[in-house]
């Protein structure tokens, strides 16, 4: 997985995830991919290690392919995920 990360002095982390996630829906269902994507089954598994990872906590993401406002947080839901936009992030 590619993606980098920013920590600022006040202890915000921010995270630029490139194309792990091309839209929200795909929080609810990580399982699924776009045409975009060149291996599905390792592209899904990656999303969901990703948003297991990050759900919860206070890193904002920012997906290459979500529209504005684009930077989020990622909220657990079961097995599912929630993506909240967090914007403005600098309030959040």
């Amino acid at each position: 997985m590619f993606c980098v990360e920013l920590s600022c002095d006040g202890g915000q982390r921010i995270m630029f995830v490139a194309d792990v996630l091309h839209h929200p829906i795909q929080c609810r269902e990580p399982s699924w991919s776009t045409c975009f994507c060149v291996d599905p089954v390792q592209a899904a598994a990656t999303r969901r290690e990703l948003l297991e990872e990050i759900a919860g906590t206070d890193v904002i993401i920012v997906p290459e392919h979500v529209p504005f406002p684009t930077a989020g947080r990622i909220e657990s839901d079961g097995e599912r995920f929630r993506y909240r936009f967090a914007f403005p992030w600098w309030r959040s």
